[in-house]
């Protein structure tokens, strides 16, 4: 009896074609989008829906921008409401940064209160007899 699994073979060789494919695809647009926009430095981020914010050499990394930061989109001071991927929000006026909505405010990590001991034994589990 052949237990051979001719449409499954052939089901995962064109899965596989088509994953090489679309890698190609995707490395073609990436150099596209790299030659038209240039390289991405230092203190350019994403939005989410791909515009790219450039704030300049006075931010390395998101969590250095802050209210009063200035950023431009194409060229031109940034105006009105961003979105990053991670759901913060950025409102700009005229280039400076003025609100930033979905950021948490410095909180202190939780800490588990440890109850005071009650005096007698509790084992965690019934002893063997």
């Amino acid at each position: 009896m052949n237990t051979t699994n001719k449409p499954e073979q052939t089901f995962n060789a064109q899965k596989q074609q088509m994953l090489e494919r679309l890698n190609g695809m995707n490395k073609k647009i990436n150099m596209a989008l790299a030659k038209a926009k240039g390289p991405i430095r230092a203190g350019s981020f994403f939005t989410g829906d791909g515009q790219l914010l450039e704030f300049g050499d006075e931010v390395i990394e998101f969590t250095d921008v802050a209210v009063g930061s200035e950023a431009k989109v194409d060229g031109k001071p940034a105006e009105g409401e961003y979105t990053m991927p991670d759901g913060k929000k950025l409102t700009f006026e005229k280039g400076k940064l003025t609100d930033i909505k979905g950021q948490l405010k410095n909180r202190l990590p939780f800490k588990n209160k440890k109850r005071p001991p009650s005096g007698t034994k509790r084992p965690f589990h019934k002893p063997s007899k």
